[in-house]
């Protein structure tokens, strides 16, 4: 909870990810709770639930990071530049996946961004893997 007891809402843009119902580059709100991350689409109408004991990780990767790691090539961006936010989690059928956001890269907004992948890990379980 933020300050007077005011949820703490993280702003997004949607990129992509198997997600029904959500648009790309429209606003999604995150919320954060004691079991899990909350995205709601407003303008779709749209709402998932990301148990917490589902979620791998969040990375957050400056646009040519993210597009040599996940496009496979490295991509000038001309004009303001982009920070992609990668949620890293395993889907009901055990399968490692993702769900990507965007923000323009302002200082504001990497920070806060910073802040909920904090809170999120500093209240993760350790997590075992058999190999």
């Amino acid at each position: 909870m933020g300050l007077f007891g005011k949820k703490d809402v993280w702003t997004v843009l949607f990129y992509e990810g198997e997600v029904p119902g959500f648009a790309n580059d429209l606003p999604c709100d995150i919320t954060l709770s004691d079991d899990a991350l909350r995205f709601e689409q407003k303008k779709t109408k749209t709402e998932i639930l990301l148990p917490r004991e589902r979620l791998i990780d969040l990375e957050i990767l400056p646009h040519k990071d993210f597009t040599e790691k996940y496009k496979g090539n490295s991509s000038k961006q001309s004009g303001p530049k982009k920070t992609y936010y990668v949620f890293n989690y395993v889907n009901k059928n055990s399968e490692k996946t993702r769900i990507i956001f965007w923000l323009w890269n302002v200082d504001k907004n990497i920070f806060k961004m910073v802040d909920l992948r904090n809170r999120i890990l500093k209240s993760s379980n350790q997590q075992t893997y058999e190999l």
